[in-house]
């Protein structure tokens, strides 16, 4: 198959999308040593926390120890740039305790955007990837020696005295696969809405929201990836016309409200950890620090007990709380 505007560069991995999934999937592989290209709308939102500037809590703090161990980014960052750390659950068993974060947005966008630009092996272009190329898997692919390169990367994980073959041997086979899949195909790389093609040997798809995304405010709604930002259409129906079902997850972004409009007298401080931990099933000394009374000012506190990354030295976050508040009959 000839490609008529092939952007020159046959990649290792092309990640799609450059929220979280996106980020940590380019990032992962670029230091493995695999040449690796991240396509996303808008190079400078990379990083964008649009939703809610809040880091783990009940359900994703596993998630964000799980990719810190992998030696993901993302629990590195918050560690970084975090104004204020609360362990949940403390009054239940340790099971339970859940670490959360809230973190000053703009560093750590910042913070994301200098890994990624800095990364080695990592190339960055802001396109919108509109169709998959798809071909026949006895096609000529671009770099055919990747999936000898990615089996010797994987055979260093599990058991290093495990021989290749036994290895192999442990990974369930299909009797026959071309009965379970009729008409094999394979992606080759992806297609963007400029018309350029770029071919790679894996292609990861982290588009998020913002395949086929629609906004509702109030009960109105329309098509946006976030607001004021297009949505990615094409890719949609791309994977939509390979057979794949099309679905979507609520996002429940949470309202922007200016700060100087707010009577923080009428709400719940809820302060963040700070102070040693004790034997006491981790519960907290009483000295929380001294804080200010200005809400937006950063103050400086004792050494807190918990944090994301195993890479995080001399941890001493800010310590700005948050602020609890109650619906009533007149919520709208």
């Amino acid at each position: 198959m000839k490609y008529v505007n092939f952007a020159g560069t046959a990649f290792d991995c092309i990640v799609v999308g450059g929220g979280h999934a996106g980020s940590e999937a380019a990032l992962v592989c670029a230091r493995m040593g695999l040449n690796t290209l991240l396509l996303t709308l808008k190079l400078d939102k990379i990083g964008h926390l649009s939703c809610n500037p809040s880091m783990g809590g009940l359900g994703k703090s596993q998630l964000i120890f799980e990719v810190d161990a992998l030696g993901g980014e993302i629990g590195y960052a918050t560690d970084r740039t975090g104004i204020g750390f609360k362990m949940l659950n403390t009054k239940k068993g340790p099971a339970v305790w859940s670490l959360r974060a809230q973190v000053d947005r703009n560093r750590y966008m910042e913070l994301m955007q200098g890994t990624i630009f800095g990364t080695p092996n990592l190339t960055t272009k802001e396109e919108e990837v509109v169709e998959l190329i798809v071909e026949n898997p006895k096609s000529e692919i671009p770099n055919p020696k990747l999936s000898q390169r990615l089996m010797s990367l994987r055979l260093q994980i599990p058991n290093p005295k495990l021989q290749t073959k036994q290895y192999l041997n442990l990974i369930p086979k299909v009797e026959n696969p071309k009965s379970e899949i009729p008409n094999p195909k394979k992606v080759v790389g992806v297609r963007t809405r400029s018309g350029k093609e770029y071919l790679g040997s894996v292609i990861i798809v982290t588009a998020g929201t913002f395949l086929n995304g629609l906004i509702h405010i109030g009960m109105e709604h329309h098509s946006a990836g976030r607001l004021d930002e297009p949505p990615s259409i094409g890719l949609s129906d791309s994977l939509r016309g390979l057979g794949f079902e099309m679905g979507r997850l609520k996002t429940g972004t949470s309202p922007r409200i200016e700060g100087r409009t707010i009577d923080f007298s009428k709400c719940v401080a809820q302060l963040p950890d700070v102070g040693e931990e004790t034997e006491d099933r981790g519960q907290k000394t009483e000295d929380r620090g001294q804080r200010t009374e200005d809400r937006g000012q950063k103050t400086e506190v004792s050494t807190c007990s918990y944090n994301f990354s195993h890479r995080t030295v001399d941890f001493n976050p800010p310590a700005v709380p948050c602020y609890l508040t109650h619906t009533n009959k007149r919520t709208p």
